[in-house]
Parts: C-alpha cells; structure tokens; sequence
C-alpha cells in the first residue's frame, strides 16, 4: 500500500512539475546570467519564474557576409548580426527558427567609466519566422546593469540577445531549445 502510495505521489509531482515546464506558447519575456551551452542551471533562489535560469552557450560567430544568405548554426550557438542579416537555427528551413536583425531602436546604456543613475538599456527588434509562416516581431532589451542575456520563449524554442556592440553594430543572437 505504501509502495503505490510513493508512486502516486510521484507521479502528481512528475505532471505537476511537467505542467509547470508545459504553457502557453505566447512570448514570455526572462532575463538570466551570462555567457552561455544551451543547458539550464537552477539558480541558488531558483523559483518557478523563468528569471531563476542560467545558460551557457558556445562561442558567438560572426554572420556570413559573404552573400545575403542567412546563417545557419546548431541551437545554443550565438551570432553576431548586423542589421538586415539573418539566422537558422537549428540549421534546417524545415524544423529551425529564421530570425531576422531588423531595427535597432535604441542605446542609451551609460558610458562605461561613467556614472549614471540611469543604467539605460539597449534594445533592437527582430522578426522571427518558421517553415509555417511568419511568426512576427519583437523587442529585445537589455538594461544597462543587467548581468546577462534577455530571453524569450517562443513556442519550441527561445530567442536569447546576448548583447550588442556599438562599434561593430551587431547584435548577438541566440536560439535554443528548452
């Protein structure tokens, strides 16, 4: 009796915890920590909200610019693009998310060695596609004392914005799998 009792309970945990992984498949804005292998580390205070993730992915590449044809790249690498350029990840038109650097709104982040009592933030929109269809656009930000990636969930996969460098003008993209 107790034996079938323990698995029960188990398995209300397993679905309560699969329930709270499952959900919608609208956009659900996080911000998490830094450099990042798409694998998730459960911060100290983790909690149920996406904010309590950590991730850690490859090293950025730089996007073909050899041609106007995108770039494709395994899920969990980042890529640097510049405005107008695009990425496949994962690298199939099939089964990968398109997403497309497509304006750069603003930079307003302090000067580093400067003092601000507004950190700012730098933030771009990117236009997301998959085999289907157009999936749409959306905003991606980063505070000026923001310590990591922002991230948005999209379905299947998310979107990361690692960061953006002024003097290059590009903005560093990921898409990964949770």
């Amino acid at each position: 009796m107790r034996t079938k009792l323990l698995k029960t309970v188990s398995g209300i945990a397993l679905i309560a915890v699969f329930a709270a992984g499952c959900g919608s498949t609208a956009e659900t804005p996080t911000t998490t920590a830094p450099n990042s292998t798409a694998t998730q580390v459960a911060s100290p205070e983790a909690t149920a909200t996406p904010s309590a993730v950590e991730f850690q992915f490859a090293e950025p590449v730089d996007a073909d610019t050899s041609s106007t044809a995108s770039t494709h790249v395994a899920a969990g690498v980042p890529v640097r693009l510049k405005l107008g350029q695009q990425m496949i990840s994962p690298p199939s038109a099939h089964t990968g998310l398109v997403v497309t650097f497509i304006h750069f709104i603003e930079d307003t982040r302090c000067a580093p060695g400067q003092s601000c009592t507004d950190p700012g933030r730098v933030a771009i929109q990117v236009e997301l596609k998959v085999s289907t269809g157009a999936l749409g656009e959306t905003e991606l930000a980063i505070t000026g004392d923001q310590t990591g990636p922002t991230a948005k969930k999209l379905g299947r996969y998310s979107i990361g914005f690692l960061e953006y460098n002024p003097e290059t003008e590009r903005a560093t993209l990921v898409v990964f799998e949770q």
